[in-house]
């Protein structure tokens, strides 16, 4: 109870505390209103009261009173944080019961919120994978798995570099790393001498760890039944959701100001004719505030996430390493004790995370065997630095690498809430140092002409851009456009728009990538199914 932001996350996970407090005259007093109001403070006390509280807003938790209507709001109103912080005796809250029919004891930290817990993640009641559950596959072994076998194989790093410690028995973080990068994949390959292959998943860190492990459930069975044991990667998440939010924010508040409501049909209108208008607006908003920064943010954890001594730590005379060193030793390990295969696929921001990761890699002399990425979000001038210097120095051959991405038109018929043009082209235009930067996921990137010619990035750039188009003959390159703009989600006939994060939902793409890494023209567990994320 002393805690608001406890308080807060109770009402989010479970939707209703019990309290107590001692009230005073200003709840008396208190009539009926036409809105939610904030319940004036008096320092006349008349004694403790029971009431539940139901939602917070910046003035301070929802009270739902027990009498009648006339008071408040139809029997609802504000206390303020400071007079519960100063008058609150008791808070509870409770969740139901469900009997939980498992057949190993959980071994990993759940995402969940507790409701969630309580319930059979075998169930089609399931929103958020509903129709990953409900679909009909072939074999059983290509089932969305659980949450705890996703965890099994997911490194999930938080915002300062480092893992997280999921792994319940691990007495450590090191050791809980440890767990899913070494132990794990290690007594998998004791198993047969088929399994060779490891393939790192780098996510593009766009949305929340939950939505993550999503992914995992539902994309991993195919790798894993393939013969490719997969690792993903899971970190910094939730820039997305954040980057959307703020930017309608700023859109509703300006049609506000000017009177208009903004799901009306004059606010549509206007947004139609002046969408290109509306676009720089945006992006100019997105330079100056909070949006840059997050972008700015995600890399620097990137780097984090792969430094042998993550800041913040040696200044207490302790040195830790980022999450992406740990799997590196662990990969090191592997390599030597099975002379195993080792792939990467980034989607997305997924590509700066990797790009850092091969500097340590070229560090510990491991090679790798391929490299795929979907949209990636680095620059140009990234992809100079670390993937030119992989090739160089023999820890990925450019003829390993293949890259996924949308035409120019396409890019801008996407769109990131109300700004009408994918994420790239927001990255681009606002969210980099210099305006117009490259980025490698672009196809005007790869034809220096169009891009002149079309005035997509800033001029100079160009040097970079002829650095990079020289060095990439060789590497295969596979360009979307309006003929593929109906992703392909399922073998019956499911489809999504192509965007931006459509990728890892496309059953070609994923089933190509795994064909490409297991050396087969065709897989015995094709991929039938990549809804429900």
């Amino acid at each position: 109870k002393d805690s608001v932001v406890d308080m807060q996350a109770a009402i989010v996970e479970v939707g209703a505390i019990y309290c107590s407090a001692m009230v005073h005259t200003g709840w008396q007093t208190l009539g009926e209103c036409d809105t939610l109001p904030l319940i004036k403070y008096s320092k006349e006390r008349v004694g403790g009261h029971a009431f539940a509280i139901v939602g917070y807003n910046r003035d301070g938790f929802i009270v739902q009173n027990s009498w009648g209507s006339k008071w408040g709001f139809k029997g609802f109103a504000v206390i303020s944080y400071k007079e519960w912080v100063e008058s609150a005796q008791d808070a509870w809250v409770s969740v139901r019961g469900a009997p939980l029919e498992i057949t190993d004891s959980p071994d990993t930290f759940s995402s969940m919120p507790l409701q969630a817990v309580g319930t059979d993640y075998n169930k089609l009641d399931n929103v958020l994978l509903s129709k990953a559950l409900k679909y009909n596959y072939s074999n059983p072994q290509i089932a969305p798995w659980s949450e705890q076998k996703a965890y099994q194989h997911s490194l999930v790093i938080g915002n300062d570099g480092r893992p997280k410690h999921t792994i319940i028995s691990a007495p450590s973080v090191e050791a809980s790393a440890e767990i899913i990068t070494y132990e794990n994949v290690k007594g998998w390959m004791q198993k047969s001498k088929k399994n060779r292959k490891v393939l790192i998943y780098a996510h593009g860190g766009l949305n929340s760890e939950q939505s993550s492990i999503n992914r995992v459930r539902v994309m991993a069975p195919y790798f894993k039944a393939n013969g490719v044991y997969p690792l993903f990667i899971t970190w910094k998440t939730g820039f997305l959701e954040s980057i959307t939010d703020q930017i309608e924010d700023k859109l509703h508040s300006s049609f506000k100001e000017a009177g208009i409501v903004p799901s009306s049909a004059k606010a549509k209108g206007i947004l139609e004719k002046l969408q290109e208008a509306i676009d720089r607006a945006i992006e100019d908003f997105s330079r100056k505030v909070v949006v840059k920064g997050v972008w700015s943010e995600m890399k620097e954890n990137a780097a984090y996430a792969n430094d042998r001594a993550v800041p913040g730590y040696s200044q207490h005379g302790d040195t830790k390493a980022g999450g992406m060193v740990l799997l590196a030793k662990s990969l090191k390990k592997l390599k030597e004790e099975f002379d195993c295969e080792l792939h990467i696929v980034g989607h997305s921001a997924g590509s700066i995370l990797l790009g850092h990761w091969l500097d340590e890699l070229s560090r510990r002399e491991v090679v790798l065997n391929s490299c795929t990425l979907y949209a990636p979000a680095c620059t140009v001038e990234f992809a100079n630095k670390y993937y030119i210097a992989a090739h160089k120095n023999g820890t990925l051959s450019k003829s390993a690498i293949d890259i996924y991405m949308m035409d120019d038109e396409r890019e801008k018929a996407d769109n990131v809430g109300p700004y009408k043009k994918s994420l790239l082209y927001l990255v681009s235009r606002a969210l980099e140092d210099i305006h117009k930067t490259p980025l490698l996921g672009m196809a005007a990137s790869w034809d220096i002409e169009y891009a002149k010619e079309n005035s997509v990035f800033n001029q100079i750039k160009y040097p970079a851009l002829k650095r990079w188009i020289k060095f990439s003959k060789g590497i295969r390159t596979h360009i979307y456009t309006k003929l593929q703009s109906q992703v392909p989600t399922s073998l019956n006939g499911d489809t999504i728009r192509l965007s931006h994060g459509s990728f890892d939902n496309n059953i070609e793409i994923i089933e190509e990538t795994i064909k490409r890494v297991s050396k087969k023209d065709s897989l015995e567990f094709p991929v039938e199914n990549l809804n429900g994320y």
